[in-house]
């Protein structure tokens, strides 16, 4: 009985696997269309990639801890807000009273353990397009648009608070109604070096089944992160006795700087175009380009460098009156080194610190520039100047470029303040030959002849 109990249950187990087998034969025999959903039919994340274009060549600052020059690996240690549009059938418009409906101030993370951008709540690519995916669906219309705007580093309206001076210091709130009037704000810093980068990218008018495949399982929008700030570089370096850097020697006369001479900086000034103090980046794109940042100026900015910005070794400095000529050497010597003939960065600061950020500007002009510098000479025999023994010159001096110029994102500008100093030389033409006058002839004292009696 064992034993035939034993054979009844065998003979189940095999035909149990014996059907189990058919099932999944069966299942693999169907056809594609069957078994399969098309890519292009299932609902589609939408994803991010990103890449970085690199620029071309004690107050709080908001975000603290940013860097003023974010590199890919900044991006992703911070992360980068999104603001997104559904436009519909119809492209995207800035004017538009829509406000952004698909995402608004979206944090997209990097996830370093897979390598990809996350954000959360996952969203999906609108089907309602002609064709809707490769294998002959349709939709409504002819295309279903998104569009996307980015920035970096990311922050949310609550974290600014009012505490910022300088980087980002505001942005719009979630109830704004208009795609054209969302905005973040961004302050100037006047430390060299100063501020938080910021770096915008935008991608207009995609949809689904658009050739360039953002929209397929395993494609992403992928945003060009640009520096939406200007950065600026200022260069001082003396030319003497020639027209440029690279002339040489003149006459036997030193190319540099005479060891008895210092040429010490009050002030340079920038005065056209005029910086922005605060500005307003509109995520919309620039009217007059898609892939420019849309900057809009709310204040100016005293465009004036001086002793707390520039290099300690241009930093003019009075001279005191002193009681002989070896005190007044021993002070001399003490000023800084000055201008000299080599080009040298006019900001202070090591390294990356010897530059300034700004939002750009779009007011095209002539440069101006003005410059207060002093040559200061030591002479021993100058005894009667105040103060004694030193001949100080002070120089203001005033240049305007002849042609238009102004600042944009994403570019590093340097200029280069080039001081000519002529040396006062002497030239004998000539002794010159006596030449002929009138004689005449005085007797002192006249000989008096005596008469003989």
């Amino acid at each position: 009985m064992n034993e035939m109990m034993k054979t009844i249950q065998r003979a189940l187990y095999y035909t149990i696997c014996f059907i189990t087998s058919l099932l999944m034969v069966m299942a693999c025999s169907g056809s594609d269309s069957d078994v399969k959903t098309s890519d292009e039919v299932k609902p589609v994340a939408v994803t991010f990639d990103t890449y970085l274009q690199q620029s071309q060549t004690m107050r709080t600052i908001f975000p603290s801890g940013y860097k003023t020059q974010m590199t890919l690996a900044d991006l992703q240690a911070s992360g980068f807000g999104v603001f997104a549009h559904h436009s519909g059938a119809t492209t995207f418009d800035r004017t538009s009273t829509v406000p952004y409906n698909f995402m608004f101030n979206q944090l997209v993370e990097w996830d370093s353990g897979n390598s990809r951008w996350t954000y959360s709540p996952v969203k999906y690519w609108p089907n309602d397009n002609n064709p809707a995916d490769n294998n002959g669906a349709t939709g409504s219309q002819t295309h279903s648009y998104l569009s996307f705007f980015a920035y970096a580093p990311y922050i949310t309206y609550q974290a600014i608070g009012v505490a910022a001076d300088e980087g980002i210091t505001g942005m719009t709130t979630d109830n704004t109604t208009k795609v054209g009037e969302t905005y973040i704000t961004y302050r100037t810093s006047k430390i060299l070096g100063g501020g938080a980068d910021l770096l915008w990218a935008g991608h207009s008018n995609l949809y689904k089944t658009e050739e360039s495949g953002e929209g397929t399982t395993e494609g992403h929008v992928r945003f060009l992160f640009k520096h939406a700030l200007s950065r600026l570089n200022i260069t001082v370096q003396g030319v003497f006795d020639e027209m440029a850097p690279s002339g040489g020697t003149y006459d036997g006369y030193s190319d540099d700087v005479d060891a008895n001479t210092r040429i010490l900086i009050e002030s340079v000034e920038i005065e056209q175009p005029v910086l922005a103090k605060e500005s307003r980046l509109y995520l919309a794109p620039n009217p007059n380009g898609a892939d420019v940042p849309y900057w809009v100026k709310q204040s100016n900015l005293d465009g004036s460098f001086t002793n707390t910005l520039l290099d300690s070794r241009f930093l003019y400095t009075a001279l005191t009156d002193h009681a002989d000529a070896e005190s007044a050497l021993a002070d001399f010597e003490a000023l800084p080194a000055g201008v000299d003939k080599q080009e040298r960065f006019l900001f202070a600061g090591g390294g990356a610190g010897r530059f300034y950020m700004f939002p750009p500007t779009s007011e095209a002009g002539s440069l101006k520039v003005k410059i207060v510098y002093y040559t200061i000479t030591y002479d021993p025999r100058l005894t009667l100047n105040n103060p004694k023994y030193f001949s100080i010159v002070r120089n203001e001096i005033e240049a305007t470029s002849t042609a238009n110029f102004d600042f944009e994102a994403n570019k590093q500008y340097n200029f280069r303040l080039l001081l000519g100093m002529t040396t006062a030389k002497f030239k004998v033409d000539a002794v010159d030959e006596w030449g002929t006058g009138n004689t005449q002839t005085i007797d002192l004292p006249l000989n008096v002849k005596v008469s003989t009696p």
